[in-house]
């Protein structure tokens, strides 16, 4: 074959990347790999009548199918004309197409012919950019995996941004009828071929994972069409974003212009009929330049520059994020007024139809410092746009993900629409920081950037590592992203049903509680919960200084494990006494300072504390929770402005520039303040009772003295303001100063125990410290339960 001077390079997607989109964990066998697929398509497989009749006039169950296969533009007139002159189509001398034989030993019998039949219709319909090869035998018969990994004939393309492929190469390949290894980053429409006696729904699955495959190596790809080919009928599938939906199967020797009609469609006049998103395309820059990935966006033209962050999923969101910097006609990089590159972010993904868009939410953040700033942003097309088959009727609604077990109903399908947003381009993740006192100084940046958005009636709802970027130029400083699971609640009346939210490794334990199946009702994700999402991305980079975590430390072993619930025991086991003295061991042998020591234990007490008063709400409240915009009215920012002064406090501490050390004190925060009795219809929801005057304290705007005093921060606190640490101190009492430090904590500020720890020798909180660490299969939250009812935890401030 020719070579191509510098062609792009994409690795080929084999079995060892195989991994589940949830965890990191790689799959072994074809079981793993089809249960995966059992799980995404689970409820989203339909299947509809297909159109058989030539006449597209002609009203029949399968009508929408032919009005999809009419956007082809090929009439029924040129196809009777093709197969009037097809040397394998059936006519009058012969009923089956030439080279199918009625009764085939096996399915390799009919790989060649179908590849011709194929190829005929192809190039007699001038659809120049694609062709058919046999790629089954580029596997290893003694590889169960990667043979099933590999589809039996593929129709490729040499045009896709992905593909390796020469025109020079492309034609040799469509000449022999095969290539010498196959890869899914030229192919088009993957084909499986079958005996008719052996199709099962299982083989759905695995055209399933085809069309996976396809979406995690072609990140521009919107929906992926291929079939299932017997001797005696053809299957045709679309897979998106939502799904799958199929015809029913149809007699190609009986109704040959349907065949016809699905290998146009699924190679397409074009490839945006095939389902590419042809904004992204690859620019071949002549002779000894390499070519680059180009996105053309608003009218303007950008170059990816690295490598791309993308899901590896078929349903969902399918978020793919490109990085770039803006070039010109001739591809190369635009500079600003100072001579610099800049840098862009793109990013792609489909969210739900019901939902805000994102790039709304980014504009009515622009003017928050900490958060992304967004460029552009624009809708594409809906999957109901791309829906090739009508309306989807549920055909498979497996019991325990049995794809054996059918069960036929409607279902409403859930739109999705497809979203691009441009952005500035910021640093790597905080993850990869190694400098403890910048760390804290980005962590209380985007925390305060976080209470901006609550006030803004924002809730974020996926805070991660991989979404607190640092910022390029200004040290200590960083930024929240990916806003695309983000609610706006402006509504007085709304909560989060959806709990279920956020990257596992950093879920709140509330969140993860609601996973639960004997859970008959959950508390509404709330910023608390972001908050906590804030302490465990903090507390993981910590323990993986300088991003450090191909090997995972001990103690977040189980944060990111696929069940919820080991996940959720493995973070509860940290809020002990003992479990906190194990993180501060680990810290210390990392050599973190005593007052970086003390923030995490603090933190890790803020996160006991709002459990048990979550666990304990939703025993006490039968029926509903506070509505969000209830929150936000009546405590504004407080909860992060207490947080973020923990953070700075450190800092200060660490820098010499203060000699307090945190303290925690609940009687700072929201969730103690909360009626006892739970919410009722006489609460006014519109009203704001805290409203921050020049001296610093609050005043309420109604009459809601009754619900306990709020201790609020200094509501001046800026992110280019120093603030002195004690701003953030409890405010003092006729008591001492150190009897008032300790006085409302749950625990010492630092177990005695730990190494080198400030606090009196005596513990206040023995129950909490003779309390055990519980295995990974233990349930805890039942235990917290019991804990606070005994007194270790406080009591709530009654109202």
């Amino acid at each position: 074959m020719s070579q191509n001077p510098g062609p792009l390079r994409y690795s080929t997607y084999v079995a060892s990347e195989c991994q589940d989109r949830k965890t990191r964990r790689t799959f072994n066998d074809v079981d793993q790999l089809r249960e995966t697929l059992r799980k995404e398509l689970y409820g989203n497989f339909h299947s509809v009548t297909a159109a058989t009749d030539r006449d597209p006039s002609k009203a029949g169950p399968g009508q929408h199918v032919l009005q999809v296969f009419n956007r082809l533009g090929r009439s029924t007139s040129e196809i009777d004309i093709f197969i009037a002159r097809s040397n394998f189509a059936p006519n009058a001398e012969r009923s089956r197409w030439a080279g199918i034989p009625a009764e085939p030993k096996n399915e390799h019998e009919l790989y060649d012919s179908f590849r011709e039949i194929i190829n005929e219709i192809l190039v007699y319909f001038d659809v120049s950019h694609a062709g058919a090869i046999v790629t089954d035998k580029g596997r290893s018969p003694d590889d169960c995996l990667q043979s099933w990994t590999s589809p039996d004939i593929s129709i490729i393309s040499p045009e896709i941004y992905t593909s390796n492929l020469s025109p020079d190469d492309f034609k040799q390949m469509i000449n022999k009828g095969k290539g010498p290894v196959f890869d899914y980053c030229s192919t088009v429409s993957p084909i499986e071929v079958e005996l008719e006696e052996t199709v099962t729904l299982g083989n759905a699955f695995q055209l399933g994972f085809y069309a996976r495959v396809c979406f995690v190596t072609q990140h521009n790809r919107m929906f992926v069409l291929n079939c299932i080919l017997t001797h005696e009928t053809v299957t045709l599938y679309q897979f998106d974003r939502h799904g799958a939906v199929r015809t029913q199967s149809v007699n190609i020797h009986s109704h040959p212009h349907f065949l016809v009609r699905a290998i146009l469609s699924m190679a397409g006049n074009n490839l945006e009929a095939a389902g590419f998103d042809t904004r992204i395309t690859k620019v071949d820059r002549g002779k000894n330049r390499k070519p680059y990935v180009s996105i053309v966006l608003n009218g303007r033209t950008f170059k990816a520059t690295g490598e791309q962050i993308h899901r590896h999923s078929l349903r969902g969101r399918g978020v793919v994020v490109w990085p770039t910097t803006e070039v010109d006609q001739s591809g190369d990089n635009l500079t600003d007024d100072r001579g610099r590159v800049r840098g862009f972010v793109i990013k792609i993904y489909y969210r739900a139809a019901s939902k805000v868009s994102e790039c709304s939410l980014l504009h009515k953040a622009a003017d928050i410092e900490g958060v992304a700033k967004i460029i552009h942003g624009e809708d594409g097309p809906k999957l109901s746009d791309l829906n090739m088959f009508g309306p989807r009727i549920l055909d498979i609604a497996p019991h325990n993900y049995d794809p054996t077990h059918p069960r036929k109903a409607q279902l409403h399908f859930r739109d999705r629409v497809c979203e691009t947003i441009l952005l500035n381009r910021c640093g790597p993740s905080v993850l990869g920081c190694n400098d403890a006192m910048d760390r804290l100084s980005m962590f209380w940046n985007v925390i305060l950037a976080h209470g901006r958005l609550w006030l803004a009636c924002v809730l974020h709802r996926d805070i991660s590592l991989g979404n607190i970027l640092m910022d390029a130029w200004v040290k200590g400083r960083a930024y929240v992203i990916d806003m695309d699971q983000a609610v706006k609640f402006a509504g007085s009346i709304e909560t989060t049903d959806d709990t279920q939210t956020g990257t596992r490794l950093y879920q709140s334990l509330m969140v993860l509680q609601s996973y639960s199946k004997t859970q008959g009702r959950r508390y509404p994700h709330d910023h608390l919960d972001d908050l906590e999402s804030f302490i465990w991305a903090f507390v993981y980079a910590s323990l993986h200084p300088g991003g450090n975590d191909k090997i995972v430390h001990e103690l977040c072993d189980g944060w990111n494990d696929e069940n919820p619930r080991i996940a959720l025991n493995a973070k509860m086991a940290l809020l002990t006494s003992p479990g906190r003295s194990e993180v501060a061991e680990a810290l210390t042998a990392l050599l973190y300072p005593q007052h970086y020591l003390l923030l995490v234990n603090v933190l890790l007490q803020f996160i006991e504390d709002v459990v048990g008063t979550k666990l304990s709400h939703l025993r006490k409240w039968p029926h509903n929770f506070f509505p969000l915009k209830y929150l936000r009215d009546r405590f504004l920012d407080n909860d992060h402005l207490v947080i973020a002064g923990w953070f700075k406090t450190t800092e200060a501490l660490l820098r010499g520039e203060n000699e307090n050390p945190v303290v925690y004190d609940r009687t700072m925060f929201s969730f103690p303040q909360l009626p006892q009795g739970g919410p009722d219809h006489s609460i006014d929801l519109i009203s704001s009772p805290l409203k921050p005057d020049t001296s610093g304290s609050t005043s309420p705007a109604s009459d809601l003295s009754s619900s306990g005093p709020l201790f609020r921060p200094d509501a001046t606190f800026h992110l280019n303001t120093p603030v002195p640490p004690t701003h953030f101190a409890p405010r003092p009492s006729p008591q001492s100063l150190s009897r008032q430090r300790h006085s409302s904590s749950l625990d010492p500020p630092l177990s005695p125990s730990l190494p080198g720890a400030p606090g009196p020798s005596s513990s206040s909180s023995s129950s909490s410290s003779s309390s055990k660490r519980p295995n990974d299969s233990a349930d805890v939250s039942d235990r917290m339960v019991k804990r606070r009812a005994s007194g270790s935890g406080g009591k709530d401030n009654e109202v």
